[in-house]
C-alpha cells in the first residue's frame, strides 16, 4: 500500500489561499476574465482539499469506507478537468480568439471535458481511468493515460493560441504563459513517475499565481482612479464582439470645461466631479460596461437596439442638466458635454473606425453649445468615409509624388503685363478623382502632411522658374502658400531656405503666402522663422486680407511686402455701398503704409475698371487666367510680356 506524500498538496493550498485574498483585496473590476479567473482560483483550491481527503482515506483504508475514497478522489480529477478547460478558456478571452461561443468553436472544445466527466463518473463500475482495490490500494487504469493524453492536448492547445497571439501579447504575459506551460508538464510528469508525491495541484496553483502576476486583465485594462475600464479594454471588446457577430451601441460623453474647473476649483475638484460622472454612468449601465477613454471622454458599451440605448442617452443628458456638486468645491460645477450615439457594425466596424468618427462629430464647437446629442446620420457616416478617401489620396500622393502645381498670372494693371504668379497645389487622384485644395489641405495640415506637401511645391517651383528661365519673361517672383501650421514650427525656416539654396535661386524670387490666421497667432517661434526667412531675401504676402482678423497693428508689426485683398471684398464692394467705402478706406490705407496690393477674384472688366480707380496696381482671377500647368503658364506669359497681347482671358 502506498503512502501519499502531502507536503505539495499543502503547499499548493497556502498558495492559492493567498492568491485568493490577494484577488479580493485589491482593487479590481470585474470582467469576463475576472469572473474565469475568480471560479479557476476556487477550483485549485477545492482540487487540492479534495486530494488531500482522497490520500488520507487511500492511506487509511481501516477506517474509512473506500467508497469515500472513490468519491474524493474523482471529485479531485473533475476538479482537474475543469481547471483545464477554464485555462483554455482564459486564454481564449484573453488573447481575443475568435470562437463563435453560441457556435461552434467552444463546444467541440467541451466534447473531451465531457467524455472525461463521464468516464471518471462511471470508473468505480468500469475501472477504466483508475480502481481502488478490497485493501484501499489505488491503481491505474488503462484508461488513465488517455487521460494525461487529453490533459496534453489542452496544454498544447493554449500554447498554440499563444503562439498566434504573441504578437498581441506582452513579454510579461509570454514569459508567464511559458512558465505555467513548464509547471505544468513538469508537476504532472513527476507525479506520473512518482505517484506517492502529490504534485498536481501544486502546478495549477503556480499557474495561477503567475496569471495574477502577470497576465489578469483587470490589472491592465482598468482605470485605477475612476474604477472604470481603459481604452485598450473597448478596443479589445469591440474586437470580441465585432468577431463574434454581436450588434451594440457605444454611447460616448464627451466632457469640457475642466480647464476652467482646475484653474478655477483646482484639481482636487476635478477629479472629483470626473470620480462623480464615472459612478453615475457605472450605477447607469448594466454590467459596469463603462470605459474612460483618453482625455475626458466616457464610453458605454451597451448589447441593446437603438431605440434601447436613446433611453440611456436621456438619463445621461438628464444627469448633466444638474450641476455637480463638490465638498471641496464652494459653488455648484456646470458641466458642458457633448453625447454621440454609434451603432456597431452598421455604422462603425472596428474601434479605430469608432474613434475617427468621434474625432469627426463630437469636437470642441460641439462643446460650444455646451449640450448637444449627437445620433449619428448618414451623412456623419458619408462624411467620415470621405474624410478617409481623401486622407488616402494624401498619402498616395505624398508617396507617389503625383500631386501638380498651377500657376495664376497676377497682372500690373498698368503695364499690362505679368507681373508675377501663385503657385497653387492641385490633386488628382487616380481613385477618387479631383479633390479640391479646400478639402485637402486642412486634412494635410490635421494629419502633419502638409509640410511634404509645401516641400513639394517649393522644389516644382524653383525647378520650373530656373529650368524655364521665368525671370527672363518679366516674372520677379512666385507666391508659395505658407500654412499657418508651418509657421509654428521649428524648422520650417531652416527647411525653406534649404531647398532654395539646392537651385541657386534668389531668394527675393520666392514670395510666402501667409493667412490672417497665423498672424494673429504669432508667437515666439513664428516670429523667429519670420525675420530668418525675411533676412535671407525671402519676401512675405498677407493672403485674404480683409476676411475678419486683420488690422494695422499687424500690418505695421509683419515685414509684409504684399497684402492680398479677398475676393469677398471686391464682389461685396460692387454691390454695396457700405462695403464700396470699407473697399476704398482699405485701399488708401494700404497706400499709406507702403504696400502692394494684389486684389484676388477679379472676374470682369467692371472689376478691373473699379480697381484702376482705387488706385490698385495688381489683380489675379479668372478675367485674366484660372490657374493653369506649366506649359500653359509660359505659353501665356510669352504672349502677354514678349508678344505684347492682352492678359485678359477672352482676348487670348
Amino acid at each position: 500500500m502506498s503512502t501519499w506524500k502531502l507536503q505539495f498538496e499543502i503547499a499548493s493550498i497556502v498558495l492559492i489561499s493567498a492568491n485568493i485574498i490577494l484577488f479580493y483585496t485589491c482593487n479590481r473590476i470585474e470582467t469576463k476574465l475576472s469572473l474565469i479567473f475568480q471560479h479557476l482560483m476556487w477550483i485549485v483550491l477545492a482540487t487540492s482539499i479534495f486530494d488531500i481527503i482522497a490520500a488520507c482515506v487511500l492511506n487509511n483504508p481501516s477506517k474509512i469506507s473506500i467508497v469515500l475514497g472513490y468519491l474524493f478522489t474523482i471529485l479531485y480529477n473533475l476538479g482537474l478537468i475543469l481547471v483545464i478547460w477554464l485555462y483554455v478558456l482564459y486564454f481564449i478571452h484573453l488573447t481575443m480568439t475568435d470562437y463563435k461561443i453560441q457556435q461552434y468553436g467552444l463546444r467541440r472544445l467541451s466534447v473531451p471535458v465531457i467524455v472525461e466527466i463521464i468516464l471518471f463518473c462511471t470508473t468505480p463500475l468500469t475501472h477504466f481511468i483508475f480502481y481502488i482495490d478490497s485493501e484501499g490500494v489505488y491503481h491505474r487504469g488503462i484508461g488513465m493515460g488517455q487521460w494525461y493524453f487529453i490533459g496534453a492536448l489542452y496544454v498544447l492547445h493554449v500554447s498554440f493560441i499563444a503562439l498566434k497571439k504573441s504578437k498581441e501579447m506582452s513579454k510579461m504575459q509570454r514569459t508567464a504563459l511559458g512558465l505555467w506551460t513548464v509547471s505544468i508538464i513538469a508537476c504532472a510528469f513527476f507525479q506520473l513517475v512518482f505517484p506517492q508525491y502529490l504534485l498536481n495541484s501544486f502546478g495549477n496553483a503556480i499557474g495561477t499565481i503567475l496569471i495574477y502576476i502577470a497576465l489578469q486583465g483587470d490589472f491592465v485594462d482598468s482605470d485605477r482612479m475612476l474604477g472604470t475600464y481603459s481604452n485598450d479594454a473597448l478596443a479589445k471588446k469591440i474586437s470580441v464582439s465585432l468577431s463574434n457577430n454581436v450588434k451594440f451601441q457605444i454611447v460616448t460623453v464627451r466632457l469640457g470645461g475642466f480647464e476652467k474647473i482646475n484653474a478655477v476649483q483646482g484639481y482636487e475638484v476635478a477629479d472629483d466631479v470626473l470620480r462623480q460622472i464615472a459612478e453615475f454612468l457605472m450605477k447607469l449601465i448594466p454590467r459596469h460596461q463603462v470605459f474612460h477613454l483618453t482625455g475626458l471622454y466616457f464610453a458605454c458599451y451597451l448589447e441593446t437596439g437603438v431605440e434601447g440605448a436613446k433611453e440611456y442617452v436621456k438619463k445621461i443628458e438628464q444627469r448633466f442638466e444638474t450641476k455637480f456638486y463638490s465638498k471641496m468645491a464652494k459653488n455648484a460645477i456646470d458641466v458642458p458635454y457633448g453625447i454621440a450615439l454609434i451603432g456597431f457594425p452598421n455604422q462603425a466596424d472596428s474601434a479605430r473606425k469608432y474613434s475617427s468618427l468621434l474625432n469627426t462629430v463630437l469636437t470642441e464647437p460641439t462643446l460650444a453649445n455646451n449640450r448637444k446629442i449627437i445620433y449619428l446620420s448618414e451623412e456623419d457616416i458619408d462624411r467620415y468615409d470621405r474624410k478617409i478617401e481623401v486622407e488616402r489620396a494624401i498619402e498616395r500622393a505624398v508617396r507617389n509624388g503625383t500631386f501638380k502645381v498651377y500657376y495664376q498670372p497676377i497682372i500690373d494693371l498698368e503695364t499690362q503685363k505679368v507681373h508675377c504668379a501663385e503657385a497653387l497645389i492641385r490633386l488628382q487622384d487616380e481613385e477618387y478623382g479631383y479633390i479640391y485644395p479646400d478639402e485637402f489641405i486642412p486634412l494635410a495640415e490635421e494629419n502633419g502632411e502638409i509640410t511634404q506637401i509645401t516641400n513639394f511645391v517649393l522644389n516644382s517651383v524653383c525647378r520650373f522658374y530656373v529650368d524655364k528661365k521665368i525671370e527672363e519673361k518679366g516674372v520677379s517672383f512666385i507666391e508659395v502658400n505658407l500654412s499657418a501650421v508651418e509657421c509654428v514650427q521649428q524648422d520650417t525656416a531652416n527647411r525653406i531656405l534649404s531647398i532654395l539654396n539646392g537651385y541657386n535661386i534668389d531668394n527675393k524670387n520666392i514670395n510666402l503666402e501667409i493667412t490672417e490666421t497665423a498672424a494673429v497667432g504669432r508667437n515666439a517661434q513664428v516670429n523667429l522663422n519670420i525675420d530668418s526667412l525675411t533676412n535671407a531675401g525671402v519676401t512675405l504676402s498677407l493672403d485674404d486680407y480683409g476676411t475678419g482678423y486683420s488690422n494695422m497693428s499687424q500690418l505695421l508689426e509683419l515685414p509684409l511686402e504684399i497684402a492680398k485683398v479677398d475676393k469677398s471684398m471686391l464682389w461685396t464692394a460692387m454691390k454695396n455701398d457700405d462695403a464700396m467705402c470699407v473697399l476704398k478706406k482699405m485701399t488708401e490705407l494700404l497706400h499709406s503704409l507702403g504696400r502692394k496690393i494684389v486684389v484676388e477674384g477679379v472676374e470682369t472688366r467692371e472689376h478691373v475698371e473699379l480697381l484702376r480707380k482705387l488706385g490698385v496696381q495688381y489683380a489675379q482671377g479668372y478675367c485674366f487666367s484660372k490657374p493653369i500647368p506649366e506649359e500653359e503658364f509660359v505659353e501665356y506669359l510669352i504672349n502677354v510680356n514678349e508678344y505684347g497681347m492682352s492678359p485678359y482671358g477672352d482676348d487670348l
